[in-house]
């Protein structure tokens, strides 16, 4: 599997046209002391309204500043529409071209072409200037911002594990006192030279922009995690961002629910007779209570997973990586069936679900439609036609058995809103956009499963079955089991070769928070498979074999 690039942010150097005065040293916070949670206290587990937030300690605006980037291509590269190699290109630009910077992400910029094209491409390809042919710094290493400044001073930001950002500064001369801005920034009030002002783009485990002038240094915060600082003394801070678990609630017998602040991507595994829930360098925040039946425990920093041997590497799951420490909850596991879902801005849910069909809610996405034809068979058949009609087999079995069963599509036609694809500047932006669409409608569904249905395409002699399933699904596990299971039902209806259930971070499957799997039940571009899958003993073959697979799943927990 390609691994995007991890955060990378800009930095633009810029003179002041008017300093402002200086801040004044406060007193410094001392080591390991919590400073807050971007302005709003952290709710005790029960409360039900929402804590009034505090005023701001600094007016943050003065500090903010929007830098006006230049970009051009060092070499001859190719852009994508999104950030990351996996997704689907765009167009190719020559070394030199001018593209317009729209924003930052994950080590990519996001662009306007010249033809006004969007899309968006990988900085290690880029020439930044700040518009008036200073060149601008760019941390290129893994998720890091950096940047030197006068008299020895030095700012770097750097992930440090899932979800935690680490600010370390350096050369101080003055005091530093750590104070919040608001509800979604935090302030170190220092003394820094006059008339500067610097600004990076960070957007990355809840670090959202990062500006520095005279008066201090800004922390723009998303999503209201925690900030810890560790550091505070000798021309020396150090101040990292967590997310932070805000409560903890069993459910009777139907569940726990989960609230927390900041990026928080937990990793849930079953051990025997019990369900282990990593939360990679989460705080608990006060006040939060464990019911009975559950235990917490801090985690301190803990090695990198090793990886696995090539050779086995494909459907392995690695264990939860918390190389900054966070916690650990430990929950008893269900007789049944269970998954984790989003059920709202810093909130989700332990589901358990009963050993069946009944009652689940099941997403049939029939892939492609519309332009969008898909792998179009010797015969003439297009794979658009073939996912449709499997889908509409599969329908009624599921309903059959108690299910209730969402469809993205019904006709020959894109999932997108026409409104919404008329924003798209290329085809394959509409494509993109038109992915995402079909994991939202399954997410806002609150969907128990996930089944995206393909066949592919290939050169002269490539066949046969293969099903898919994404490690960076927030259900990998469980995705894991059903694709293995779909593989063997569908290799028993179809009898078609055999190749396999591999890992791999498709949009669909790796955006749905469901257990989630993209089936290829044989190869279009082969004409003895594309005339099964085109024939209705074929069609319904393969419905019955993903039926199967879906219902035991549910009950062989």
């Amino acid at each position: 599997m390609r691994r995007l690039a991890v955060a990378l942010t800009t930095l633009v150097l810029m003179t002041a046209c008017a300093p402002a005065p200086s801040a004044a040293p406060g007193k410094a916070n001392g080591p390991g002391e919590v400073a807050g949670t971007g302005g709003e206290p952290v709710a005790e587990a029960g409360e039900t309204g929402a804590v009034p937030a505090a005023p701001p300690a600094v007016d943050p605006a003065p500090m903010r500043v929007t830098p006006q980037l230049k970009v051009r291509t060092l070499r001859a590269t190719r852009l994508y529409t999104g950030p990351g190699t996996f997704y689907l290109l765009v167009t190719e630009l020559p070394g030199g071209a001018a593209v317009e910077c729209l924003g930052n992400q994950n080590g990519w910029l996001k662009v306007r072409t010249a033809e006004g094209e969007n899309a968006w491409l990988a900085v290690a390809d880029a020439e930044l200037t700040d518009g008036r042919g200073q060149e601008v710094t760019y941390g290129v290493r893994s998720g890091r911002w950096q940047v030197s400044l006068a008299a020895g001073l030095a700012v770097e930001v750097m992930r440090v594990g899932t979800g935690v950002m680490r600010m370390t500064v350096t050369g101080l001369t003055g005091a530093a006192e750590v104070l919040p801005a608001g509800e979604s920034a935090v302030a170190i009030q220092t003394s820094l030279p006059a008339g500067l002002q610097v600004a990076g783009d960070i957007g990355d485990s809840g670090v959202g922009r990062v500006s520095i002038s005279e008066r201090g240094i800004l922390l723009d915060l998303e999503g209201g995690p925690q900030y810890l600082v560790t550091e505070n003394q000798g021309g020396r801070l150090v101040l990292e961002v967590r997310p932070g678990l805000v409560a903890v609630a069993a459910v009777g017998s139907d569940g726990w629910h989960f609230t927390y602040r900041g990026d928080l991507r937990p990793v849930l595994r079953q051990n025997g007779s019990e369900l282990v829930l990593d939360l990679p360098g989460a705080l608990r925040g006060p006040g939060v209570v464990i019911p009975p039946g559950a235990s917490l425990q801090d985690v301190g920093p803990e090695p990198a997973a090793q990886s696995p041997a090539p050779s086995s590497a494909a459907n392995l799951l690695a264990p939860a990586r918390m190389p900054a420490g966070g916690l650990r909850l430990r929950l008893p596991a269900p007789q049944g069936p269970y998954a984790l879902r989003k059920s709202g801005a810093g909130r989700f849910e332990l589901r358990f679900l009963s050993p069946s069909l009944s009652g689940k809610t099941v997403v049939i996405d029939p892939g492609h439609g519309g332009e969008e034809t898909g792998a179009v068979g010797p015969g003439g058949h297009a794979e658009k036609q073939i996912n449709l009609a499997v889908g509409l087999r599969l329908k009624p079995l599921l309903e059959a058995a108690g299910a209730q069963v969402l469809m993205t599509r019904t006709t020959d036609a894109r999932v997108l809103a026409p409104e919404r694809a008329a924003e798209a500047t290329s085809s394959a932006e509409r494509t993109q956009l038109d992915l995402a669409a079909r994991s939202a409608m399954s997410n806002a569904a609150g969907a128990d499963l996930y089944v995206s249905i393909h066949a592919n395409g290939g050169p002269p002699g490539d066949g046969g079955t293969e099903v898919y399933w994404a490690n960076s699904n927030l259900n990998a596990p469980l995705s894991l089991r059903l694709a293995e299971l779909a593989q063997a039902e569908l290799l028993g209806a179809l009898g078609l070769a055999d190749r396999g259930f591999k890992q791999r971070p498709f949009n669909v499957i790796r955006m749905s928070e469901a257990p989630a799997m993209l089936v290829e039940m044989g190869f279009m571009t082969d004409p003895g498979e594309e005339a099964l899958l085109a024939s209705d003993a074929g069609q319904q073959a393969a419905a019955e074999a993903i039926f199967r697979s879906i219902d035991r799943y549910f009950q062989e927990f």
